[in-house]
Formats: structure tokens, C-alpha cells, sequence
């Protein structure tokens, strides 16, 4: 849930990408959201809340934006257990 708020803030400019991104160091997000995101869809479908998460999502997305911007790999690997471009 903090991370679905941090992504609220990040959408009203409350916080900006890059302090999320030091915070995190540029990690935590894109691998929760690996790790949860059938488990989002599920309960998405069971209580019939499409955008359960949205805001967290869109925190990941910007952040695997961010991270091609400085020209470092976004994608996680799971065969090879690191980021991939």
C-alpha cells in the first residue's frame, strides 16, 4: 500500500522520480511488482476494482523510464537474476 502511495504522490508532483529512485536505489518497485503483480490481478478481477495499484504501476513505469533515460538496464531477468535491457 505505501508503495501505491508513493506512486499518488509521484502523480500529483508531491515527490519527484529521482528521490523515489535514490530511495529505492532504483530496485525495490520494479522487483515488488515483479514479484506481486499476478497476485494484483487477481484480487483486481475477484473484488472488481480495475485499478487496484494504478498508482504503484505507474511509479514502476516511470521508473523503468527514468532508468533507459540514464541508459541503465530496466528489465528484470529472473533466468539470469539481474536487470536486462
Amino acid at each position: 500500500m505505501w508503495l501505491n502511495g508513493l506512486g499518488i504522490l509521484l502523480k500529483n508532483g508531491l515527490v519527484d522520480l529521482e528521490m523515489i529512485y535514490d530511495m529505492s536505489g532504483g530496485l525495490g518497485p520494479m522487483r515488488v511488482l515483479g514479484k506481486y503483480r499476478e497476485v494484483i490481478e487477481l484480487y483486481r478481477e475477484r473484488w472488481q476494482i480495475p485499478d487496484m495499484f494504478s498508482s504503484f504501476e505507474y511509479m514502476v513505469k516511470e521508473m523503468e523510464r527514468y532508468k533507459e533515460e540514464m541508459g541503465i538496464p530496466s528489465k528484470w531477468s529472473e533466468e539470469l537474476i539481474r536487470f536486462v535491457k
